[in-house]
């Protein structure tokens, strides 16, 4: 992202945009078409003196390339590499594409994060900075999966069920083979009084 940045945004055109927070961007002339590519990358410079003998120079922790489609309101697509290597079975956290056609339903296929609860269902790359020293944000479950989740009566009622064969992998790039069947529910009651931030 923050080389995209670099190039001056104007050489692209009206329909393509760069930033260093938001990647680049790009819309077809009637709108339908959205692209966005960007990702999240962290590392460290750690420099020891002469009488520590562990190893000096930059080190990555994250390396994660984040590519984004979409196509009117149905259609989305999300690919989300892994770059160093250690933390997933295929160098992919993320590769599936969803369809939600009607407003209270989305079928989602491919390689997902499984529902596990709140927690789980925030991707790490929008976890606040305190966030992350809770391990029980990022204990989750990547498999190759179907995905049926939706809401009622303006998100008074939401649901979602995930069934996945087993070949997948958890948090710590471990491989996780056992078939699984995931569903959550939540109610709000309230909300339809107290409106859509409820």
């Amino acid at each position: 992202a923050l080389l995209l940045a670099a190039v001056p945004a104007r050489a692209f055109g009206d329909s393509l945009r760069a930033s260093p927070g938001d990647g680049l961007r790009w819309n077809s002339a009637d709108g339908q078409l959205a692209l966005h590519a960007g990702g999240v990358f962290a590392g460290e410079l750690v420099i020891h003196d002469s009488d520590n003998h562990s190893g000096s120079g930059l080190r990555t922790d994250l390396a994660k390339p984040i590519v984004e489609a979409s196509y009117g309101d149905a259609w989305r697509l999300r690919i989300s590499g892994d770059l160093e290597g250690t933390k997933t079975a295929s160098n992919l956290y993320e590769a599936f594409v969803s369809w939600s056609g009607v407003p209270w339903l989305r079928v989602s296929a491919g390689l997902l994060q499984l529902p596990l609860g709140f927690e789980a269902g925030t991707r790490a790359e929008d976890l606040s900075l305190i966030e992350h020293s809770f391990s029980y944000y990022l204990n989750y479950r990547s498999d190759w999966a179907l995905r049926v989740e939706g809401e009622l009566a303006e998100g008074a009622f939401e649901w979602d069920l995930a069934a996945a064969p087993g070949d997948g992998f958890d948090a710590n790039g471990e491989t996780q083979r056992s078939p699984r069947v995931s569903a959550r529910a939540f109610a709000r009651p309230l909300r339809s009084l107290a409106g859509p931030q409820a």
